[in-house]
């Protein structure tokens, strides 16, 4: 039983200073979590706006006549 005390309360303990270590390095150099995933954040849409316009030029391509495309047509 005061083992487990013990290990709760190191484990405690080990959180809390690694969340302060962490903050003091965000703030020391200036690097915060959002900062890195805010590049995927902005070309993730452009990503897929380009497909769709890619994907629909590609279609546009297609002979005015065939609603299905034909085998000549996918490759």
């Amino acid at each position: 039983m005061a083992f487990n005390l013990l290990l709760c309360s190191a484990s405690y303990q080990f959180k809390k200073n690694l969340r302060r270590i962490v903050s003091e390095l965000y703030i020391r150099d200036n690097c915060h979590p959002f900062k890195a995933s805010l590049l995927v954040w902005v070309q993730l849409p452009m990503w897929v706006s380009l497909s769709l316009a890619l994907r629909n030029l590609s279609m546009a391509s297609s002979p005015a006549g065939s609603d299905q495309p034909s085998a000549t047509n996918m490759i």
